[in-house]
């Protein structure tokens, strides 16, 4: 043993050697002032190597290259493991880590509890972020919240409850690999963006200036002129926009005769047949790598997953350019909800709207779908903006 150290105790550490005088374990037996006490940190060849106890409590580091850092009563037993201000919890899965948490579990591989009480990531590739009494069991699932688990896995799922189990019950907002966002809740928006819009084609090549009236022809749109049913507004002010294509080519994937997606379900390609063995213990002289570690079938089953059936003409080598930065082909166009409308000198607050030759609002005689609510900028000798509800 070494003693080291002032004041009310000396720090006292135990050292355990082998025959030819190699340190294999390392103890703090009377850590004194500023020390850790009351840990375990094994180097030897059997089970631990390089693992490690840093400003730490009560804690045990038994996985391969596993280290507690300014944690109390917390076990890491994973390869490749750690646990760093945390508590009472149980770091097992290989490469998974527990940051800032209390009475938590990171048992799946590369599996991640931070700033969390209470709560399990088992899923590979699993995060619990903020998280209460909260469980990540499913793979590459983000779960953030008191008492939620997720659906699917790779969704980040948002939740809360007060009472009980983690459920999927207790999920208020998922965002799915799929793109589709699913909430429990109302969306509330700026009172800069008062309208819905979509995207429609132009009937001509070419851009249709904001605040024009635009009609349809066939599935296409063209300014208004005199007599036509209004479809609308341009619009630089939707809350809600329809029809763009901001990530991929539109068509990327297929749909069925009423245009609803088409899905596949597909062995998960992500899925390991092999996985390190989690009981292997390197013997002496053997290599410390991680290629050294022998591998053995899976136990969990290769799960399922459902993807979008994808369309054989789409090309993933061709570059995408979002409809929203091709107006000459497309036009953002305010269906329902309060927009900025070019209207004649004639309209005033309370008028009904129509069209004349060039999408431009004129007073109607009856009732139209468009009403004028208030002049926001003056008649400039070509238009007046309208603040008009279109309903």
């Amino acid at each position: 043993s070494d003693r080291a150290g002032t004041g009310t105790g000396a720090a006292a550490t135990v050292a355990t050697v082998n025959g030819s005088g190699s340190i294999l374990t390392l103890s703090a037996i009377t850590p004194g002032s500023g020390y850790s006490s009351t840990v375990d940190a094994t180097v030897d060849n059997g089970t631990g190597d390089y693992a490690a106890n840093m400003a730490s409590s009560t804690c045990t580091a038994s996985g391969e290259s596993s280290a507690n850092i300014a944690s109390f009563t917390q076990t890491t037993s994973g390869l490749r493991s750690a646990s760093l201000a945390s508590q009472n919890g149980t770091t097992s899965g290989t490469n998974s880590a527990q940051i800032a948490s209390n009475t938590g579990t990171a048992s799946g591989s590369q599996s991640v509890v931070i700033a969390s009480n209470g709560s399990v990531a088992s899923g590979i590739g699993s995060l619990v972020l903020g998280g209460n009494q909260s469980t990540s069991d499913l793979d590459g699932a983000l779960v953030i919240g008191r008492r939620v688990k997720p659906r699917a896995v790779r969704t980040v799922t948002y939740g809360d409850s007060s009472s009980g189990s983690a459920a999927t019950a207790n999920i208020k907002v998922e965002f799915a690999t799929n793109g589709n966002i699913t909430a429990a809740g109302t969306f509330t928006g700026s009172t800069v963006f008062t309208d819905y819009a979509e995207y429609f084609e132009n009937l001509e090549v070419g851009v249709i200036p904001l605040g024009t009236i635009v009609a349809l022809s066939g599935r296409k749109v063209r300014p208004a002129q005199i007599g036509d049913a209004i479809l609308g507004v341009v619009s630089a002010t939707a809350l809600v926009v329809a029809g763009d294509s901001p990530f991929t080519w539109s068509r990327r994937y297929l749909t069925g005769e009423f245009g609803e997606p088409l899905y596949d379900e597909i062995p998960d390609p992500d899925w390991p047949a092999l996985i390190p063995d989690p009981d292997w213990r390197r013997g002496p002289g053997e290599s410390s790598s991680s290629e050294a570690i022998p591998l053995i079938p899976n136990p969990t089953p290769q799960p399922k997953v459902r993807i979008l059936r994808e369309n054989p003409d789409y090309d993933p080598t061709m570059p995408n350019v979002p409809r929203s930065e091709r107006p000459c082909e497309w036009t953002c166009v305010g269906l329902l909800g309060q927009v900025h409308v070019r209207v004649d000198s004639n309209i005033k607050s309370g008028d009904y709207i129509t069209s004349n030759m060039h999408g431009i609002g004129s007073k109607a005689e009856l009732p139209t779908n468009m009403m004028c609510m208030e002049i926001r900028k003056p008649f400039n000798g070509e238009y007046a903006v309208a603040l008009c509800l279109i309903r």
